[in-house]
């Protein structure tokens, strides 16, 4: 001050705050398997273990997101150390595959009740429910209404995924939102835009904030959705715990240039995926392109297709496509629905060589072995991370699945007509459907675009290969085998598949249905002597070989219907009265 001055010495400690985890997804895998840690605090992190043990590798995607592969591992805490400290988190748990194996061979007397055989699981459980049932979460009619299940409406939603816990986030198609729906009780409601179709960044459903369109959308692990919005031909970014709409890529023109922030352009984008390594990839439609974003520099590239519409497998940008439409990451490649070419393509990231895993090119509904196989317009696909893919059939009405390592294409729901029906199968009906997510706990998530629609398909539980005889029942969500065989049936073998969440297993069984054994009811009279003729009466006679009382053979007898027979007593034959046929 004016009168002088004076120093003193401060002593600052900046102290780092400790990692915190939100989230660990899945909470329940195998060693080696890939686990998903959100929260915040990550950078910098020296380490990560699972139930004590040191993860066999992890990457740090960002200070909110870090990916670790299980090692040997064990159920308990995952903790993650940085400079800041240790944040941990309860409840991971290492499962295991089932191991089920059935009493083999079966052998059952026709129109005799079996006693109910049942599975032996030494495995990891599995859910009771019925693989392939189809059941509506939530819509009904085309609308806008947030609210309960039973009234809560959407405009023919396009994209559907989830936060990996309780929620679903819903690309609103002609609503032009962002939606959230409650698995557990179908509850909606708008996260994201006015609902004015246009475009504008903003918090919220502020009238400020505006989609054109959205289609794509992408849940990043870390709390935040990526959407591609089509028309204005850009990807958005919302942090779900804010609703803070923000826009990283695209400068909003109809092209195709790559470039820095600012400086790319996309054409109608629709599908988009992650390789949870920094990185998004679109599926652009209207440039039949494959693109790159880093998230973190916003730079878009091209990686894959000339631009031109056609059918080319080839590598990088001498590929070419005819609007793909869906795209989804796995172990290193992508997978992409090839709308008009009717094909899925598989794309190596490392390499850039695309080739076609799936589809021969027709519109049609062919199960079968990768190429055999057909496909009408496919839209969405979804990885489940367990080897297996799933798309929606947009033209076909069904949702698809492909094995992975063998390239089968099955339909796990739906048939060539349209409708609106639940049901198991075949029986359920679709309308169109684009958007398709399969999450960790075995279930399968459809927004049926024609139906307005958010619509769910569960795909653990027992399948069995073949129908079983006449009579006998199997339980899909138990396994379990029951009922009365009312047709003879020659030893026939069966295939029982049961899955959980980690994976799946077959047993193998045999079974044959056989005649059941004769009952002697009764007989008259019950007193007699040698030579006189005995009436029997009972069930399964015919084709009789032997009668004998006493232990001694009749003289003679005749089989009058399968309830009756007719036989002379032989001398001395005091006692039982015995029928013998060749089933016992």
């Amino acid at each position: 001050n004016i009168a002088g001055h004076s120093t003193t010495q401060l002593s600052v400690t900046v102290t780092l705050a400790s990692p915190i985890i939100s989230q660990i997804t899945p909470a329940t895998a195998l060693p080696g398997q890939t686990i998903t840690i959100s929260g915040s605090g990550f950078a910098n992190a020296s380490a990560v273990t699972i139930g004590g043990v040191q993860a066999a590798s992890y990457l740090v995607v960002s200070p909110q997101l870090i990916t670790a592969v299980i090692g040997a591992g064990a159920s308990g805490t995952v903790s993650i150390t940085t400079p800041g400290g240790t944040g941990s988190k309860t409840g991971f748990t290492i499962g295991a595959v089932p191991a089920i194996s059935y009493t083999t061979p079966l052998i059952f007397n026709q129109d005799q009740a079996i006693t109910t055989v049942l599975p032996v699981n030494t495995g990891g459980a599995i859910p009771a429910v019925v693989p392939g049932a189809s059941t509506t979460i939530t819509g009904s009619t085309n609308g806008y209404l947030d609210g309960a299940a039973v009234t809560a409406l959407m405009n023919r939603p396009y994209g559907v995924t989830s936060d990996g816990g309780e929620n679903l986030f819903v690309a609103d198609y002609l609503n032009h939102r962002i939606r959230k729906v409650v698995i557990a009780t179908g509850e909606i409601t708008t996260l994201a835009g006015s609902g004015t179709p246009g475009y504008g960044d903003g918090t919220g459903t502020a009238s400020g904030v505006r989609f054109n369109y959205p289609a794509g959308i992408l849940y990043d692990g870390a709390g935040s959705l990526y959407v591609t919005d089509q028309l204005n031909h850009r990807v958005r970014k919302i942090v779900i715990a804010t609703g803070v709409v923000t826009s990283i890529a695209g400068n909003g023109t109809d092209n195709s240039t790559d470039g820095a922030a600012g400086s790319g352009s996309f054409s109608n984008p629709m599908g988009i995926t992650t390789d949870k390594a920094g990185n998004l990839y679109i599926a652009d439609f209207n440039n039949s392109k494959i693109r790159k974003v880093v998230i973190a520099t916003s730079a878009i590239s091209t990686i894959a297709g000339t631009g031109a519409f056609g059918y080319a497998d080839a590598t990088g940008i001498s590929a070419t496509f005819n609007y793909p439409a869906g795209i989804t990451f796995d172990s290193g490649n992508l997978y992409i629905t090839d709308q008009l070419n009717n094909r899925i393509r598989k794309m190596n990231v490392s390499t850039g060589a695309v080739s076609t895993f799936a589809g021969n090119g027709t519109a049609s509904s062919a199960d079968g072995i990768g190429v055999t196989s057909g496909f009408n317009s496919p839209a969405g696909i979804s990885a489940d991370g367990l080897g297996n893919l799933y798309v929606a059939d947009q033209g076909n009405n069904k949702i698809r699945k492909i094995n992975i390592a063998s390239g089968a294409v099955s339909t796990v729901a739906g048939s060539s007509t349209s409708g609106n029906a639940d049901g198991t199968g075949a029986v359920a009906a679709f309308n169109g459907p684009t958007g398709v997510f399969s999450d960790q706990s075995g279930n399968i998530f459809i927004a049926d675009q024609g139906n307005s629609r958010i619509r769910k398909i569960a795909t653990t539980g027992y399948t069995i290969s073949a129908p079983l005889p006449a009579g006998l029942v199997f339980d899909a969500a138990t396994g379990a085998i029951s009922g009365t065989p009312t047709t003879l049936t020659a030893t026939t073998p069966y295939t029982i598949n049961g899955t959980n969440t980690l994976g799946s297993v077959n047993a193998q069984l045999v079974m044959s249905v056989v005649p059941a054994g004769p009952v002697v009811a009764s007989f008259a009279p019950l007193t007699t002597y040698a030579g006189q003729v005995v009436t029997i009466t009972g069930t399964d006679l015919t084709g009789a070989t032997a009668v004998s009382f006493g232990g001694v053979n009749a003289a003679s007898f005749n089989v009058v219907s399968n309830t009756s027979i007719t036989a002379i007593v032989a001398a001395g034959a005091t006692g039982i009265v015995s029928v013998t046929t060749p089933s016992g």
